[in-house]
């Protein structure tokens, strides 16, 4: 990507952080995933948590007419996507509360539900809103949240069929660890969900949709396929497990830059940053970044994390704070207003989601999704 044309592009917008959301990654990843998936399977695109911290409604209009499906875990998000005219089936995963459920009927948004009394508390809903209300049947095979455990489903599913409220369209499980090829967890599960499947028929119980593979499971488990499959972080181009790199050729979507705010020369064992814990060694300039944990960069990358200005690493020099880092540029030539790149490529060199979330000794989940709304989103190809 070159970041000079980045940077000339968004001057007139005066932007001191931003995160870019590559169309032609977001569109490469897509096809890796269906190339992965059995030809009789749909996808339905994962976009809760504000599309893992890469904008809502930005990548559902990138995405839109190419998914059969959207999965969000709030009936805000749900209503957000409405707003924004996606006409799709919008999946609503969890548990939620009784007038979260009637908004979610209003909005034609299908509900999961995971167990007998919720799915009461949605035909309540229905019943008063004079209207149907289509679900998804979430079992737990295995996950151990929620969901109906399997060993109760064909019991408790019966009963919810009989609900004249309710249009029973899917019946979906989750996987724990789908990562790993072969893992014994993983197809036990599989077998129990395909079985519970052929109770269900065999009670006159069918289910339009039936879905069961994460990210992981896309690749490594094509019995768990079925009709449906629900990608999520391999979408953005980042991968679940260092074990998935030789199965799928992903691309990061996401890159955060911000732009430096200042250039300032410190002496010889002055410091930089709360509880002094970054001190010059010699004399040296130190760039101030404006991002910080109120943004959601880490505060443990403090003293581990690096950017890139002009293609180059720079480590970052003392505490995180709310608003922002420092780094210590030595004598190089960086001046306010240039380009830093905090996630993503620049040059030959790249920081990747995966990187930093092995500093910040978390998951690349969190590393994206914690990146604040306030930071704006661009699209870029």
């Amino acid at each position: 990507m070159n970041v000079a044309t980045v940077n000339q592009t968004l001057t007139a917008n005066e932007l001191l952080s931003w995160v870019e959301i590559d169309r032609s990654a977001l569109e490469h990843n897509l096809t890796q995933i269906r190339n992965a998936t059995l030809p009789s399977a749909e996808i339905l695109a994962v976009v809760k948590a504000n599309a893992y911290g890469h904008g809502l409604v930005e990548i559902a209009k990138l995405l839109d007419k190419k998914v059969a499906y959207y999965g969000v875990a709030s009936v805000d998000e749900a209503l957000r996507l409405r707003e924004f005219g996606l006409q799709a089936p919008i999946l609503l995963f969890g548990i939620h509360f009784e007038h979260q459920i009637k908004r979610a009927v209003e909005a034609n948004i299908i509900i999961s539900v995971s167990s007998l009394e919720q799915a009461g508390l949605i035909q309540e809903a229905a019943t008063e809103l004079n209207r149907p209300a289509t679900v998804h049947i979430k079992v737990d095979t295995g996950m151990g949240r929620l969901g109906i455990p399997v060993k109760d489903a064909l019991a408790v599913i019966q009963k919810i069929h009989a609900f004249d409220r309710l249009i029973l369209e899917g019946i979906y499980t989750h996987f724990p660890i789908s990562e790993k090829k072969n893992d014994s967890y993983t197809q036990q599960q599989i077998r129990k969900f395909h079985s519970l499947i052929n109770a269900l028929d065999k009670k006159g119980v069918h289910f339009a949709i039936r879905h069961a593979a994460n990210s992981g499971a896309v690749v490594n488990y094509r019995d768990s396929h079925l009709n449906l499959v629900r990608p999520g972080l391999s979408m953005y181009g980042i991968y679940t497990d260092e074990m998935l790199t030789e199965k799928i050729s992903l691309k990061p979507v996401l890159s955060w830059r911000a732009r430096v705010v200042m250039v300032k020369e410190i002496a010889e064992g002055e410091s930089v940053g709360y509880g002094q814990a970054y001190k010059a060694k010699e004399k040296t300039n130190i760039a101030i970044l404006p991002i910080g944990y109120g943004q959601g960069y880490p505060f443990s990358l403090s003293g581990k994390g690096s950017v890139l200005i002009h293609g180059k690493s720079y480590f970052l020099a003392g505490r995180v704070s709310m608003d922002y880092a420092a780094v210590d540029i030595g004598t190089d030539p960086v001046h306010a207003g240039d380009v830093v790149t905090l996630l993503g490529q620049d040059g030959e060199r790249a920081i990747s989601a995966e990187l930093l979330a092995n500093l910040a000794n978390t998951i690349p989940y969190e590393i994206v999704t914690k990146i604040g709304s306030q930071v704006p989103r661009i699209l870029v190809s």
